[in-house]
């Protein structure tokens, strides 16, 4: 198993403690290619939502092994600093279109949390009022 971390650095963001990637690989080669894929889609997809995210996990393991089809599983876990775990999983034959599908649903799941975290205080103070 190996394990990278991959991110911006605190002199760039301006928060203490900036959102990291760890990135575990099992049954399966790590190219730089898939490393390069991983770090753009943490800037691109889940950039924006910085100051929302503590920390991002991602395993990409091969399930087959070398018999081929769709076997390469990525599960990305992130931990909000409001408290809270979103987790996601893909499954594609390609490791990068697999990091890819990950992201992206990943930063819709993420948008739809913090929605309900930024009307949450505006719902308990509606009251429905019956004429």
């Amino acid at each position: 198993m190996l394990r990278f971390f991959l991110g911006k650095s605190p002199a760039r963001t301006g928060f203490p403690n900036p959102m990291k990637l760890e990135l575990r690989v099992r049954h399966l080669r790590l190219d730089p290619a898939i490393r390069d894929t991983c770090d753009r889609h943490l800037l691109h997809s889940l950039g924006r939502l910085e100051e929302q995210i503590r920390r991002v996990q991602l395993w990409i393991e091969d399930l087959n092994g070398p018999r081929g089809g769709r076997d390469i599983r990525c599960c990305l876990r992130i931990c909000l600093r409001r408290g809270g775990v979103l987790t996601v999983e893909a499954v594609d034959a390609v490791p990068q279109v697999a990091v890819s599908e990950a992201f992206d649903r990943a930063r819709t799941a993420l948008l739809r949390v913090v929605q309900r975290q930024r009307w949450a205080p505006m719902r308990r103070g509606l009251r429905l009022v019956l004429s």
